[in-house]
């Protein structure tokens, strides 16, 4: 799958897995949006390549298509990708 191809979903996604930041990894498979467990930041890649931190609060999603979260510089805890 194209990360060029991710589309922000609204509400409704077909799948949803744990992220494990890395500074040297993308993700196994992109991502629509984020849900943030726990408040924080995310600094990550979006589908398009740019490189981005967020501030998020506990029970937010950012609904941002995603490749790639580092560890470094990503304080925000229990991260879920929603696909």
């Amino acid at each position: 799958m194209s990360s060029n191809n991710i589309r922000y979903k609204g509400t409704s996604y077909r799948g949803a897995a744990a992220i494990v930041p890395n500074n040297a990894n993308n993700l196994a498979d992109p991502v629509s949006a984020i849900h943030a467990g726990g408040a924080g930041t995310i600094h990550l890649v979006t589908a398009a390549g740019d490189e981005v931190t967020f501030t998020v609060q506990a029970g937010e999603i950012l609904p941002v298509a995603t490749c790639k979260v580092f560890a470094t510089g990503t304080s925000a805890s229990s991260l879920v990708g929603l696909k």
